[in-house]
């Protein structure tokens, strides 16, 4: 990965051009925090001009690349060429919209292009999801969807940033959505495929979209109980010269949710 940060913005929603849906107006508040030699590519999918996937998988067996200024070799040259991806994806029917699930299914063409090492150049991005609807339990189908997609590339989910949509502009009165926007591309903890979010003085930091630990604005060290944008959460785990160190367990209710074992911060083996 490149050190300059390159952000690619994939808006999947397919409102009338000329509308900013509420996933989009949530991903420009966030976008707008990134410091400003960020470069940032917004690519409309809806208008993108996908073509139908055709899946020779089975018979051929591989894929050329695609053809020099086609659109298919386009989205694949700015896939590429960025150090973090964001699927700026509304919930249509619980699942991804049909614009990024066209273009996810092309992945598994690259994924053949003789020469092109798809998954080995992905792993060395991060993936990111922002997305709205009028009901965070229903949104889950569609993170756990883009955690899968991550996991098979080997890829670092860096964060989920949800919102109240529904209506037009629904989001927009969800406070809390905005304020976690401004600090959702905050830098990736070294080490932890997260990042972090500031709220109540307290920095949670995640893995996926399950914070991790946590740590006063201080620096100081934070174990116990906090309210999390996932309902109280109980971290456990000790801290060597302010980093997480050693067993690290975030329990939700009365469910183990995440464990994972830091040496100063980094992610240990287990």
């Amino acid at each position: 990965m490149t050190s300059a940060r390159h952000v690619l913005f994939l808006v999947a929603s397919t409102r009338e051009p000329g509308h900013v849906g509420n996933t989009e107006w949530l991903a420009r508040q966030a976008a707008a925090s990134l410091p400003p030699d960020t470069t940032q590519t917004w690519v409309h999918l809806a208008r993108a001009g996908i073509p139908e996937f055709i899946d020779q998988r089975h018979t051929v067996g591989s894929y050329p690349m695609p053809e020099s200024g086609s659109v298919m070799r386009n989205l694949l040259d700015q896939t590429l060429a960025c150090t973090d991806l964001v699927f700026v994806a509304p919930v249509y029917w619980f699942s991804f919209p049909a614009t990024l699930k066209a273009y996810l299914d092309h992945w598994s063409a690259w994924l053949r292009v003789p020469g092109l090492e798809f998954k080995a150049q992905m792993s060395q991005k991060r993936l990111w999801l922002i997305t709205t609807n009028g009901d965070r339990a229903k949104a889950q189908p569609m993170i756990d969807s883009t955690a899968m997609c991550a996991k098979f590339l080997e890829m670092p989910l860096a964060g989920v940033l949800w919102g109240k949509g529904g209506a037009a502009e629904a989001v927009k009165a969800d406070e809390g959505a905005a304020e976690n926007a401004l600090t959702f591309f905050g830098h990736p903890q070294q080490g932890i495929s997260g990042n972090q979010v500031t709220r109540s003085s307290i920095v949670y930091a995640y893995n996926g979209y399950l914070p991790v630990f946590a740590s006063w604005n201080s620096g100081e060290p934070y174990t116990g109980k906090a309210s999390g944008t996932k309902d109280i959460a109980d971290w456990s785990g000790g801290f060597l010269d302010g980093f997480p160190h050693g067993p690290f367990v975030l329990v939700l209710g009365d469910r183990q949710t995440n464990y994972l074992k830091f040496d100063r911060g980094l992610v240990a083996e287990n």
